[in-house]
């Protein structure tokens, strides 16, 4: 196991799908130049600037996961057994990848008011084209850059199982949505059902488009 506060890692590839790195740090910055980046971390870290050439797969088994910059060329996992995905409250940095499976208590967090002037920094950034969510025990508060060609979420947090997914220019195409409490689907261009997908299920639904 590598333990410390900051770990900076820079190879062809670091960890591997089925040997993946374990550590007890802080902060991840880790460049993959052309394979993947597979972490097992034992107590919630930073991913300050995470790239790989194809894959990032990271799991914390106690603690959160705060996202800075992350990109990958093929698919990113995440996985916060038993804390939550948060955003750095940074709208410049983002998570980019082709494929994003995210599972934790929560993935993001909702907007605040202050007097009047409206703070969504603490929504999870992304750029990807297909998004699998699954929140245990919270909500789910996401906004993409371009447009999703495939959407699985499901926020089962009881009154605290809310979904927020915006996305900034194109579409929204659902396959799965499932909210405990509220949902709010806002796309910048339409929202679509894809082929076999199931019912959109929430106590309470917003659906905006265009």
């Amino acid at each position: 196991q590598i333990s410390g506060g900051s770990l900076t890692a820079t190879a062809a590839s670091i960890g591997a799908s089925n040997a993946r790195l374990n550590t007890n740090i802080d902060t991840l910055n880790a460049l993959a130049s052309t394979g993947d980046v597979y972490i097992s971390e034992q107590n919630g870290l930073t991913l300050a600037n995470v790239n790989a050439g194809r894959d990032i797969g990271v799991t914390s088994v106690a603690g959160d996961i705060v996202v800075n910059t992350v990109a990958a060329t093929n698919a990113v996992t995440l996985t916060a057994t038993s804390g939550a995905i948060a955003d750095d409250g940074d709208d410049s940095t983002r998570l980019s990848a082709d494929a994003l499976t995210l599972s934790a208590r929560s993935m993001g967090a909702a907007s605040t008011l202050s007097g009047t002037t409206l703070d969504s920094s603490a929504r999870l950034d992304t750029e990807v084209d297909t998004l699998s969510a699954t929140a245990t025990a919270g909500g789910i508060f996401i906004v993409e850059a371009d447009g999703l060609q495939n959407v699985s979420v499901q926020a089962s947090g009881g009154d605290a199982g809310d979904i927020e997914l915006l996305t900034l220019t194109g579409d929204l195409i659902l396959q799965r949505v499932s909210a405990s409490d509220t949902l709010l689907l806002a796309a910048g261009r339409n929202i679509f059902a894809a082929p076999g997908a199931g019912p959109v299920k929430a106590r309470v639904a917003e659906l905006r488009a265009g």
